[in-house]
């Protein structure tokens, strides 16, 4: 059986190791019990925890989250330091989801309960409050279970999305 992929880029904070095996087991879950079964790939591209320095990568990260339909941005308490700052990534994003020559289609902020709440950055907190009171696209989590438990109906409506496109003949990316 061939497969139509579909890419989710998944940004986590420099220590989101958890959230990013996290992302990929659900996601193998997800791919194993519905998108495979109706001829869907769900692939992930990330940056891996281990890279300490992005900027040097930035050209081909652009190109990475270009080419994907889907954007999950995992935040704690800052955009991320100089080296993995995921602000730019996040402009980027709402820019190719207003472009419908763009594969990108949804995006999304999954806040990670901060551990020094006292420590978040203004900006982070502003982001929150404003995605809030317009209901913009965004949930929070304690633990890793609830994080598995926020993405599994996520990638759900995902792909319900694309088979309701494929249905009026749009394709997917």
């Amino acid at each position: 059986m061939s497969y139509t992929f579909c890419y989710v880029f998944c940004a986590t904070p420099f220590d989101g190791a958890g959230e990013l095996k996290a992302f990929q087991e659900t996601l193998s879950d997800f791919n194993a019990a519905e998108a495979m079964p109706r001829g869907f790939l769900f692939t992930s591209l990330v940056i891996m925890p281990a890279l300490a320095d992005k900027r040097a990568f930035q050209g081909a990260v652009d190109d990475n989250i270009r080419m994907c339909r889907y954007y999950i941005q995992v935040l704690e308490d800052s955009w991320g330091p100089p080296q993995r700052d995921y602000e730019r990534d996040w402009a980027l994003v709402q820019r190719f989801i207003a472009d419908p020559e763009l594969p990108m289609r949804d995006a999304v902020i999954l806040f990670r309960s901060p551990l020094l709440p006292h420590k978040v950055d203004p900006a982070i907190v502003e982001l929150k409050q404003n995605l809030l009171s317009r209901g913009g696209p965004h949930a929070s989590f304690d633990n890793l279970e609830q994080f598995k438990a926020i993405l599994s109906p996520l990638f759900s409506r995902w792909l319900a999305s694309i088979v309701a496109e494929r249905g009026t003949g749009a394709g997917a990316g």
